[in-house]
């Protein structure tokens, strides 16, 4: 019921599916993937939503149309943190990505953790590399190798130009681009953020001849070509990371490695301190939590 009603949501608006995977990322780094991100603010007490790396997240109403037409045919059983987790998957699906298994049996947390998103758990979208890679060894331990394959999902979906303005205009106080960006790279960055100061809310996203090409290890391939749009990404290429990318970017056989690497991660990623048997709680809305009686 998941599958067919995120289909549906990415039919009528195809950007969903990225919103959704990124959704989920955000969810997991924090406490595990217990639906916590999608919690609204109480009163005066701020949600993770309001962190910073969180407040341009998308997708929220998506998971709320999911869930309530999963609740009208199976009242209280599917919590909202196994919607999100099925979502995830299926959405990756319909962009060309890999399908893997989901367990499910997750339970939603009660409560919100704003200082733990708001305190660098999550990398932002300007994050170094060697940010990037410590966020993930610490939240869930995964090597070089599984964040490297994680962060081809940056293979779909689109930044904001506020977190890559510095990039292509003014980087490190030099007032010149990045020089790590290819220059042709860097007036496509610039037509497609306004020509301004980034500031304007456009978006950039990964494309091959003017056209958005999905899922795929094609990211790599631009990363070598200086075309990586997020500093983290570009980094990829000037450190040990680099053997991945190039791994990945070397063809038939690269892709098919990326494509078993990154669901066994997402496996992995799905498994972060789950709650289950009796702890947390399985939500009506995905945006408030059960109170007791």
């Amino acid at each position: 019921m998941v599958s067919s009603m995120v289909r549906k949501l990415y039919h009528a608006d195809p950007n969903v599916a990225a919103a959704l995977v990124r959704l989920f990322f955000h969810d997991c780094f924090i406490h595990g993937c217990d639906a916590s991100v999608l919690l609204d603010r109480v009163g005066g007490q701020r949600s993770e939503r309001d962190a910073g790396p969180n407040q341009s997240l998308r997708g929220l109403g998506a998971v709320e149309a999911i869930k309530r037409g999963v609740e009208k045919a199976c009242p209280g059983t599917v919590s909202c943190a196994d919607i999100l987790a099925l979502a995830a998957r299926d959405s990756l699906v319909l962009v060309g990505g890999p399908t893997y298994p989901v367990l499910t049996g997750r339970r939603d947390s009660a409560q919100s953790f704003y200082y733990d998103a708001d305190g660098g758990g999550i990398p932002p979208p300007n994050a170094t590399y060697a940010m990037t890679l410590d966020a993930f060894a610490r939240r869930g331990q995964f090597t070089e190798r599984e964040t490297v394959a994680l962060l081809g999902a940056h293979s779909i979906g689109k930044v904001r130009c506020r977190f890559i303005a510095d990039r292509i205009y003014n980087f490190a106080g030099t007032g010149a681009p990045d020089d790590s960006i290819d220059p042709d790279m860097v007036g496509e960055m610039r037509a497609a953020c306004g020509g301004g100061d980034g500031a304007a809310p456009m978006e950039m996203g990964y494309y091959r001849q003017g056209r958005e090409v999905g899922f795929g290890a094609h990211y790599y391939a631009e990363l070598l070509e200086g075309r990586g749009i997020l500093r983290a990404d570009q980094q990829l290429t000037a450190g040990s990371t680099v053997r991945w990318v190039r791994v990945y970017a070397s063809g038939a056989r690269g892709e098919e490695l990326f494509r078993d690497d990154f669901a066994h991660a997402m496996v992995k990623l799905s498994a972060l301190a789950p709650l289950t048997g009796s702890a947390g709680q399985v939500r009506i809305t995905c945006s408030n939590p059960v109170r007791p009686n």
